[in-house]
């Protein structure tokens, strides 16, 4: 095995864990792409109950979480942990729940960007007769 070989053999690594740890958001209108969270915020629990619809109502047996938020609407998506080398915990379901809601962002109208919308630019002349462009007025 040559040099190049090992090298592209870790960057392909790299590349399938980084699509390995991205899901679809569930919240309803969103459909943006969610990112694994690296670190565990102190409010998330490391293990809750699993939550999947099971027959007979929620399975509620004690499973560990991995949380992933939405890059479009900001909301926090918990889901089972799968330990496939491990001890199955409690039940086998692969449940995704939202943890916190965030809000889907509107859609930009005819192209123009947030910032655009907000405020109105106006323009003057300096004593020196050049253009003075204000951008940050309020409507």
């Amino acid at each position: 095995m040559n040099f190049k070989t090992i090298i592209l053999g870790v960057i392909m690594a790299f590349t399938l864990i980084s699509q390995v740890s991205a899901i679809k958001c569930i919240l309803e209108g969103c459909g943006g792409e969610a990112r694994q969270c690296r670190s565990r915020a102190v409010n998330l629990p490391e293990k809750g109950p699993c939550l999947d619809d099971d027959i007979g109502g929620k399975c509620l047996k004690q499973r560990s979480k991995l949380y992933y938020v939405c890059k479009r609407c900001n909301s926090v998506i918990g889901k089972n942990k799968q330990m496939p080398h491990l001890e199955p915990e409690g039940c086998a379901h692969d449940s995704k729940y939202i943890h916190i809601k965030g809000k889907i962002p509107p859609p930009d109208s005819e192209g123009t960007s947030a910032a655009a919308s907000e405020g109105e630019s106006s323009s003057s002349t300096t004593h020196d007769g050049i253009p003075f462009y204000n951008f940050f007025n309020k409507k």
